[in-house]
């Protein structure tokens, strides 16, 4: 793990003391779930010392914190002799059971060089531990080249062999063999991935069917919501590699969940860190199961939905009932995005693509060469959305996470961010920007309205007139036949107004406010509909 980790302690601070939590406790690379001598469930992490919480459960529903194996201010003194300047912030460590003893392998580095060293402490007991430092496993002295000593995993195989991979950045990922009896190594160092610096880091490995499965993070890590974290996997018929087959385990973005890091496996259970999007970045676990198809592993339900659209639609905000609209026309660069009142106008119609993936563009209906755009590639709160000039980028990309029927969060693909009426305004004219996600906020969902699935223009109008049309809410229907069904539907299709026809004519007083609706008129001949506009 290399990045930001002043900035990640001060924002765990800052939550703890500032705020109300919701969930659970921060996890930051966590180990692999191990269960205790007290059929507890237990994960470590990154932290002041080495950070641990257990739980009844290994989907850590319910925890309490529990002591930590290492000191921020009492570490063993051996590691000043290979790292210099260090605080007593130990990262990324795992953990794993040998010949009756729980054995965590911890690591210590200076910030941003390979300066770095891995130990690890044991204990014959969780419930009541008794932690008891080894020295040293392996260590890097700050070359370019080297493996980074940090980052361990462990890995048993089959056959009773006990495998630690580790590494971050600089040389790459590598593997030794770990001696079951000492928890220190023997035998060879094997280069596995990685190299030259690429972002190759937090690996983990299992086994599935006789083959090796070597997961891997890349991207950018630690910068909350600007995260970009994401994790690949590689297979391999040897636990020593070659692996290959690269591709895709977690993508940087499902819906809450942003940069999703260091895998684990244990106790049935797939688990690892990420970035909270309701709550500004918050890091948090997350616990879910895991699957083979076709031979490669498939993470289980990550607790999002999402949809996949391609259309005309109007934009209504849940919180307001008021529609996504153009500031002004003609549609074109530099156009502000508001909230006002459908009235089913050129203004308030938009064009939605699925381009790739889960990535949508939403162009505006008018002009289809522009489309809503995060100001200026902002992925800060408050930014603006306006239209600009089609190009692709991530700034006028947006994946519509579901929230309920044809209701959806729009979240930005460049900020991580949703789109949000300003202030939770009710008020037309309210500005559209982006804003963190919150858990509840209907300011930041919007119904999609079908506008082909609403459209009137092919339906039958002889039978049926309408005077004054636009009327000020009163208006008076003629229709050929009596005995007719009155019914008027907003943009949206509500019911909103009905009535009954007796005879040829019908005066209508509908209360109803200004707005585009609707008419649909039942008789016995049949079902007529036309477009009434009240000012």
């Amino acid at each position: 793990m290399i990045k930001f980790y002043n900035a990640f302690f001060f924002f765990v601070v800052f939550f703890l003391f500032g705020t109300t939590l919701y969930s659970q406790e921060p996890v930051h690379d966590p180990s692999t779930i191990i269960k205790g001598d007290d059929n507890r469930y237990y994960v470590f992490s990154t932290g002041d010392g080495v950070y641990g919480l257990s739980s009844s459960n290994s989907n850590f529903t319910n925890f309490k914190e529990e002591p930590t194996p290492l000191s921020k201010t009492n570490y063993p003194s051996w590691i000043d002799s290979y790292v210099t300047n260090f605080e007593g912030n130990f990262w990324a460590p795992d953990i794993i059971y040998m010949n009756g003893y729980y054995y965590l392998y911890y690591s210590a580095s200076s910030f941003g060089t390979s300066r770095s060293v891995i130990g690890v402490t044991r204990t014959e007991s969780l419930s009541s531990p008794n932690w008891q430092d080894q020295g040293m496993v392996v260590s890097s002295n700050g070359g370019r080249s080297e493996i980074n000593a940090i980052d361990p995993a462990l890995f048993k195989d089959d056959d009773g062999r006990v495998w630690m991979s580790y590494g971050s950045f600089h040389g790459g990922i590598g593997i030794i063999e770990i001696d079951p009896n000492t928890g220190k190594t023997i035998g060879a160092l094997s280069h596995l991935v990685g190299g030259n610096h690429q972002d190759y880091e937090a690996p983990f490995i299992m086994k599935n069917d006789g083959y090796y499965y070597l997961f891997i993070n890349r991207g950018k890590c630690c910068d909350l919501l600007k995260s970009t974290y994401y994790v690949t996997v590689y297979r391999a018929s040897s636990v020593t590699g070659p692996y290959s087959g690269a591709r895709t385990f977690l993508t940087s973005q499902n819906g809450n969940i942003v940069g999703p890091g260091h895998i684990g496996y244990n106790e049935n259970t797939l688990s690892f860190h990420y970035y909270d999007g309701f709550s500004n970045g918050y890091p948090r676990l997350f616990t879910t199961t895991l699957s083979f198809e076709n031979g490669w592993p498939v993470a289980g339900d990550l607790g999002v939905e999402f949809g996949r659209v391609n259309g005309k639609y109007a934009l209504i905000a849940k919180h307001s009932n008021k529609a996504m609209t153009l500031e002004d026309l003609p549609p074109i660069n530099g156009v502000n995005i508001m909230q006002s009142e459908y009235i089913s106008d050129d203004m308030q119609k938009f064009l939605i693509t699925n381009e790739e993936g889960n990535w949508h563009s939403i162009k505006s209906l008018a002009n289809n060469e522009v489309a809503l755009d995060v100001f200026e590639i902002s992925q800060d709160d408050g930014a603006n959305i306006n239209l600009w000039e089609y190009w692709g980028g991530a700034g006028q990309q947006f994946a519509l996470m579901k929230e309920g029927e044809d209701e959806y969060r729009l979240i930005n693909r460049n900020s991580n961010r949703c789109v949000d009426v300003a202030n939770a305004s009710h008020s037309d004219g309210a500005n559209i920007l982006q804003w963190g996600c919150f858990k509840v906020a209907p300011q930041q969902t919007f119904k999609l309205i079908n506008l082909e699935a609403t459209s009137i223009e092919n339906f039958n109008m002889e039978d049926v007139d309408i005077y004054p049309n636009p009327s000020n809410g009163i208006f008076t229907i003629k229709i050929d036949s009596p005995n007719g069904h009155i019914q008027l539907f907003n943009g949206m299709g509500d019911l909103v107004f009905e009535d009954y026809v007796t005879d040829s004519y019908k005066v209508v007083n509908s209360g109803l406010k200004s707005g585009i609706y609707i008419v649909k008129i039942t008789t016995e001949k049949g079902v007529s509909s036309r477009k009434l506009i009240i000012k």
